[in-house]
């Protein structure tokens, strides 16, 4: 019950600051946790999946090499666009850096087998299609990769309870279906109603939306409604729905840090408490399985703690100077964004190696 009051006060206070709040909260949340969130999120990330990683082999070398040597060509890329030592368009810079996602996640076609050409189909169809998106909208496109990152632990949770689900008894798969279910309702269900029912408008008459955030020069809230929206969404009649979408990604911005420093690492610190941490493992067997309610934060990984430091090495960057701080930040955070679509795109295809994981249909 505890657990649950604390998730309520949570969503309720996030909501309340998402809304009356926006630029506030984007530019504290971003300052103090973004650092953190993305090195929680590869932590995670390494210790749940680089068996995965690096068993694969495309083309002789093996898979993560291939991903470190793209991930590498788009930090030096967005290097060179921080440092201006090139001129080029902004929508240029995002088609190449996009390219080479794509390029990125081409390599993961070496890794089906070759008489599974209906996955093989798939896959090249697909990224067809993206790239002509990239190329005919690469803003919208950046845009829609930044919205839908916040998104992750959706598939993480998901992923989880394929792994271990069937071994629970039937009140364990209550709770955690509970939980995740909630989880989804509060990432799907509370932005759409942000959206919907305007609740800026509420907070509009105290001029709430453009209070500075503290020791912070973010400057005014227009500064920042292109990292989540499109000038195109303004409209004469709905002139504040811009801010209601800035508000709704800024509350699963909070969510989603919510997941990947809290969550995600309590739940890898139970598996491997109880040796089950790894993805290979064929014994899956929960006997010592704890109730979900009962997961307490002291179990959150060693690695977390000490990456607590981080959030004041943040926002003392961030207080120097907020925008050119959100480029540098910009790398980490392409980093730990783009090195998981292989993994997502890899799963969901259910391929050779990633067979102890159920696949999504699709």
């Amino acid at each position: 019950m505890r657990h649950w009051l604390l998730i309520i006060i949570y969503l309720i206070s996030t909501f309340y600051l998402s809304v009356a709040f926006p630029l506030v909260t984007y530019a504290l949340s971003l300052a103090l946790f973004g650092l953190l969130h993305v090195f929680s999120e590869l932590a995670y990330i390494h210790q749940r999946f680089a068996s995965l990683y690096q068993s694969q082999k495309v083309l002789g070398i093996k898979w993560t090499y291939w991903i470190y040597l793209y991930l590498t060509l788009i930090i030096s890329l967005r290097c060179v666009q921080i440092g201006k030592w090139i001129s080029l368009s902004k929508s240029t810079w995002f088609q190449l850096e996009l390219s080479l996602v794509v390029l990125m996640l081409g390599m993961v076609f070496f890794l089906i087998k070759k008489e599974n050409r209906m996955s093989q189909m798939r896959l090249v169809i697909g990224l067809m299609l993206v790239s002509f998106l990239i190329h005919a909208f690469p803003i919208e496109m950046v845009l829609f990769f930044s919205i839908f990152h916040n998104f992750t632990p959706i598939f993480f949770l998901w992923e989880y309870r394929q792994k271990s689900f069937d071994h629970l008894n039937y009140q364990q798969q209550k709770n955690f279906r509970l939980y995740q279910n909630s989880i989804l309702f509060a990432f799907i269900m509370i932005p759409i109603l942000i959206i919907k029912t305007q609740p800026f408008l509420w907070f509009y008459p105290y001029q709430l939306s453009s209070l500075k955030p503290w020791l912070l020069e973010t400057r005014n809230i227009e500064q920042h409604l292109s990292v989540f929206t499109l000038k195109s969404w303004d409209s004469a009649e709905n002139p504040y729905l811009i801010i209601s979408i800035f508000s709704a990604v800024v509350f699963c911005q909070m969510l989603h840090y919510a997941v990947v420093i809290h969550l995600l690492p309590t739940l890898q610190s139970w598996l491997t408490e109880n040796d089950l941490s790894s993805l290979e493992s064929p014994d899956l067997n929960a006997k010592n399985f704890q109730d979900f309610q009962a997961l307490q934060p002291k179990s959150i990984l060693n690695v977390q703690k000490l990456l607590l430091i981080l959030p004041l090495i943040s926002f003392f960057f961030f207080q120097i100077d907020f925008f050119k701080a959100r480029q540098y930040y910009g790398l980490f955070a392409s980093f730990h964004a783009w090195i998981e679509l292989p993994l997502f795109l890899s799963l969901l295809l259910s391929l050779q190696g990633f067979s102890k994981i159920k696949s999504l249909s699709i």
